[in-house]
């Protein structure tokens, strides 16, 4: 990916452009396959260079030039390996193409045209926060017996669509988790290990923003 491509000259292949490339999806100059299907090819141009056989997208408005791979360059790819009687294929890596557009694609082609298995899924039960009690008993020479409670608060964020946390650095999740960020609600569309630079709303391939975040706080004793 190229930005501050100001010539339109060969629909912005081979012109000059900045040296610094913008943000991708997870770094910068770098895009997942679902997020230019998503976010770019509805408002970009795509144009197809016949040499190399993959497809390229432009926005002159932006300056912004992309080239990447689809089913079209992929198929291409595809009869070269049949062609070769090359063993298979591989890629990197699989959570770019969510959908499996582009993997099913090869699978199909390298198998006959047989359809690939259906991926089972998993469930993640996100256990419920419990308050617990201790009580510790202890006897003196008089036979008077000392009974000490202690407590723990919990504090529950709630809204409509279910309970959320504050979204925090270096903390594990998973698929369908919800946080806070912002006072907007985000659910995670991948598990991964957050860091300090993937906020919710910087990064929209770890994040969905699904609403507006109003809580109430119901505290346990």
């Amino acid at each position: 990916m190229y930005i501050g491509v100001t010539s339109t000259a060969q629909n912005g292949f081979s012109q000059n452009a900045s040296s610094t490339p913008p943000m991708g999806t997870w770094e910068a100059g770098v895009f997942d396959y679902d997020d230019l299907i998503k976010n770019y090819l509805p408002s970009y141009t795509r144009y197809w260079d016949d040499q190399s056989k993959v497809p390229f997208l432009f926005n002159p408005s932006k300056g912004i030039w992309i080239t990447y791979d689809d089913v079209q360059s992929n198929t291409v790819k595809n009869n070269y390996i049949l062609q070769e009687k090359l063993l298979g294929a591989m890629f990197w890596e699989f959570s770019c193409d969510r959908h499996q557009e582009l993997i099913n694609n090869t699978y199909e082609a390298l198998n006959g045209g047989k359809t690939p298995p259906t991926p089972q899924t998993t469930t993640v039960t996100t256990p419920t926060p419990k308050t617990t009690a201790t009580t510790t008993h202890t006897t003196t020479s008089n036979t008077t017996a000392t009974t000490t409670h202690t407590s723990t608060s919990t504090t529950t964020a709630t809204t409509t669509s279910g309970k959320v946390s504050l979204w925090e650095v270096n903390h594990s999740y998973n698929v369908g988790d919800r946080v806070r960020y912002d006072a907007n609600i985000y659910q995670c569309r991948e598990a991964h290990r957050s860091q300090a630079d993937w906020t919710p709303p910087a990064v929209p391939a770890l994040w969905e923003l699904v609403g507006p975040g109003f809580f109430f706080f119901r505290f346990r004793g």
